[in-house]
């Protein structure tokens, strides 16, 4: 799936793709099962686009895991995008302050540890929070080299890499997609 020049993709349209993507990764196995729910969420008005929960042999005993937000390209920025995650992963987080998140915005993707406990939240950088996937501790050098882009943000003064956009249509970014996904399976309860 390619973006043409003059056709106009719709959320939905990225949104179908996520909806084949996540069932490959988040699938049942043995003694516990992966729900993944769309537009869905029992608190408040905050409806992520997807949120996995993690179940145990009882289907009310559920975690939500990851929490999923897209956006199309040609109409939303990245800023738009985490903002609406914030709440999403502000609500949804854990006893600890953590939760996974992933944003897609056309076809770039970023997964995300959100993390309020350590990246404490302060107006108005609502990137704070948001510690992007980095498994091989690339540098913005190395990701540059590789068709990643990346973004600095300040956490407290401090300059860090605050966004890694892979992308979907990039044969050289599919293995370390792949390892993200698998990556954050990996750390189910």
């Amino acid at each position: 799936m390619r973006e043409l020049k003059g056709e106009r993709l719709l959320e939905c349209d990225y949104s179908r793709l996520m909806s084949a993507i996540l069932p490959y990764y988040f699938n049942v196995v043995a003694n516990a099962t992966w729900v993944i729910t769309p537009e869905f969420n029992y608190r408040e008005n905050v409806k992520p686009d997807y949120t996995i929960y993690f179940m145990q042999n009882n289907p009310f005993n559920h975690l939500a895991f990851v929490i999923v937000e897209i956006k199309s390209k040609t109409s939303d920025s990245w800023h738009k995008l985490l903002e609406q995650l914030w709440s999403q992963c502000d609500l949804n987080k854990h006893n600890n302050g953590r939760i996974w998140a992933i944003g897609h915005n056309g076809l770039d993707i970023c997964f995300f540890k959100f993390d309020v406990v350590s990246y404490p939240y302060s107006l108005p950088e609502v990137f704070v929070g948001f510690n992007p996937l980095n498994l091989s501790n690339l540098t913005a050098a190395q990701l540059h080299q590789m068709g990643a882009i990346c973004e600095f943000f300040s956490n407290l003064g401090v300059q860090r890499i605050g966004l890694i956009k892979w992308r979907l249509d990039n044969p050289n970014h599919w293995m370390y997609i792949h390892n993200m996904f698998t990556h954050m399976k990996a750390q189910s309860p």
